[in-house]
């Protein structure tokens, strides 16, 4: 099935080419899912990823109303991959609903790097809005070089045409009354004479978290003795081999990345055959020692993520429900149980601390 999503994608792209924004129905309303597959066309890097994860798409959809067989589902694991999707604590994506004034200018700054709680929060579906929101936000985006159309209101749904007006980085396109969402600094009176001071110099830099590996993804939990343990995105993570191929050089993972809510969800070994006396086939034998409160600390991009047990339990093998989260950020590990059988499987729940 995955394959057909990049044959599908490749003829499209072969007798018709990446069909443009403008070329859309200029005053229909563009679709919030519409919006995340013109931003992830935009960038041939991030395009790529589309082909990679057709071939590669896991078996659970990063959102409840999303699923893996429908062909939107690469462009959406491409475009959360890349940090421009935000984990949504309820899961829910809404990708036909229309692309609203706010969700549009926190989608395009995050598709310019920025990661602060205001794009988080304000590009999921709200039931409220509110012009000062839209200033605060308007002002971000003209400062990242993001157009604003004449007249945006708060709650407002968004046609094609506006959204390619917001894509054009022209400020030709700027009408004049927007310049009210740049707050404007008036200049001195008079310059002062003499040689300028010397600014401070700047603050020391603060010492390196304790915990911090030179992996790019790793996991630590003191309390089971386990450092700097690496954690590995199986290739193929359709399969039962490819799923088990990063657990011979540590613990694998799937779902979501530290920092992006959603759950992550890390397994491992607790046990197996005799003769396989790989460091990494008992890693997580002990696992059950971990209680609540015990702290967990992931490296994920050169960055620290701590989190604090809040639960764990025994489920049945074929029980896929207990993986998925409700809210928030969650870390699972996973690992079958009890030691020496594969007759259950372990979960330990851990939150991400404040």
């Amino acid at each position: 099935m995955h394959r057909i999503f990049v044959l599908f994608i490749g003829l499209t792209l072969l007798f018709f080419g990446s069909v443009p924004v403008s070329a859309q129905v200029p005053n229909q309303a563009i679709s919030r899912f519409d919006a995340i597959k013109v931003l992830v066309e935009q960038d041939p890097d991030l395009f790529e990823r589309v082909f990679y994860h057709a071939e590669h798409l896991p078996p659970l959809p990063l959102f409840r109303d999303t699923a893996q067989v429908l062909p939107h589902a690469p462009y959406i694991e491409a475009a959360f991959e890349a940090g421009i999707l935000p984990g949504i604590a309820d899961r829910m994506l809404y990708p036909s609903a229309p692309l609203y004034s706010e969700s549009a200018l926190a989608l395009l700054l995050r598709a310019k790097g920025d990661r602060t709680p205001l794009t988080e929060q304000w590009f999921h579906i709200r039931p409220q809005t509110d012009r000062t929101t839209l200033n605060q936000l308007a002002h971000y985006a003209l400062q990242k070089g993001i157009v604003i159309p004449q007249g945006l209101r708060a709650g407002q749904a968004l046609s094609w045409q506006e959204f390619s007006i917001m894509l054009q980085n022209d400020s030709s396109f700027l009408p004049a009354q927007t310049q009210l969402f740049m707050p404007q600094s008036p200049l001195p009176a008079s310059l002062p004479s003499g040689p300028l001071p010397l600014p401070p110099p700047p603050p020391p830099p603060p010492p390196p978290h304790p915990f911090l590996s030179r992996k790019d993804f790793a996991i630590t939990m003191p309390t089971l003795d386990i450092y700097d343990l690496g954690i590995a995105h199986p290739e193929d993570p359709l399969t039962q081999q490819g799923l088990l191929e990063p657990l011979q050089a540590g613990v694998g993972h799937l779902f979501s990345y530290p920092g992006r809510g959603g759950n992550i969800l890390v397994y491992g070994h607790s046990s197996g055959y005799p003769w396989d006396v790989s460091q990494f086939t008992r890693i997580f034998r002990k696992v059950n020692r971990l209680q609540k409160g015990d702290a967990i600390y992931v490296t994920y991009n050169g960055a620290v993520h701590e989190y604090q047990v809040t639960g764990q339990e025994t489920i049945p093998t074929r029980d896929i429900s207990r993986l998925q989260s409700t809210h928030g950020e969650e870390l699972i590990l996973y690992t079958c149980w009890p030691p020496d059988s594969t007759s259950q499987r372990y979960i330990v729940r851990a939150r991400k601390s404040v």
